[in-house]
């Protein structure tokens, strides 16, 4: 079962052994490794194993890829956002998980709500003030809006536009990635299919440029030094059109 996280010794061992093998065989190339994925929720999870075990797997595997590479940059945490995921992150303090961690990891969708640009807001301020107390470099390494069969192409691009300036210009957001690449398939009616920035056919969808342009901006307005906390923050962004599927503001949508 690929989707049970490995608890037993041997289990534990076993996974090791694959991480030590992937650092070594991309130690020139990759340095960053996510040890394992949303932990906190039974499809990934689906024995409830504790954040106890799930800390038991990150130091194993901490400790692991450290011998092969010393200045790996392992990232820890990994958890969707259910109501109860500030709970589990208390508990990974508690039992010292991060104390085995480089970084710290989140995946922050408002996609499944009803008011994606409120709750967008909202999880942003939550994820920080969540976040920040534990002293890691706060990686957002999910995040993004389907273009079907809830939002349209031009939406998602709007949406995730907008989510790549509100994460970046705070400056307490080490890292954002979008979930995902390409579309995994088809199917108009299935969300997990329509979440890329290429179709399963290799086109290019409007969000392709919409978050290019706005890393771009953000990269311009922090090398000519306009940029800070305050200026792009959670208040003014709603208000900037461009970041709104068509032209609406924040009172509209």
């Amino acid at each position: 079962n690929t989707s049970q996280m490995p608890y037993t010794d041997e289990q534990i061992n076993a996974y090791v052994n694959y991480c030590k093998f992937v650092v070594s065989h991309f130690r020139d190339e990759v340095k960053y490794f996510e040890i394992w994925n949303e932990p906190n929720i039974t499809a990934f999870n689906p024995e409830n194993r504790t954040a106890a075990d799930y800390t038991k797997l990150l130091k194993a595997a901490y400790e692991g890829i450290k011998s092969v590479n010393p200045n790996a940059v392992v990232i820890g945490g990994v958890c969707a956002t259910p109501d109860n995921v500030h709970e589990y992150y208390e508990s990974l303090n508690s039992v010292g998980a991060y104390n085995y961690m480089d970084a710290i990891s989140i995946h922050p969708y408002s996609c499944f709500g009803t008011n994606p640009i409120g709750e967008g807001n909202r999880e942003f301020e939550w994820v920080v003030n969540m976040l920040e107390k534990y002293n890691k470099p706060i990686w957002v390494s999910e995040v993004g809006y389907y273009s079907s069969p809830k939002f349209s192409e031009e939406e998602q691009a709007a949406y995730e536009a907008r989510t790549a300036v509100l994460y970046k210009a705070n400056g307490k957001i080490d890292k954002v990635f979008f979930y995902d690449l390409q579309d995994d398939g088809n199917d108009a009616s299935n969300a997990e299919h329509n979440f890329g920035m290429i179709t399963s056919d290799l086109r290019a969808k409007p969000n392709f440029a919409s978050v290019a342009a706005a890393q771009v901006m953000l990269k311009l307005k922090k090398q000519s030094g306009q940029m800070n906390t305050a200026c792009l923050n959670s208040e003014m962004i709603p208000k900037m059109k461009i970041f709104m599927p068509y032209g609406q503001r924040a009172e509209e949508a």
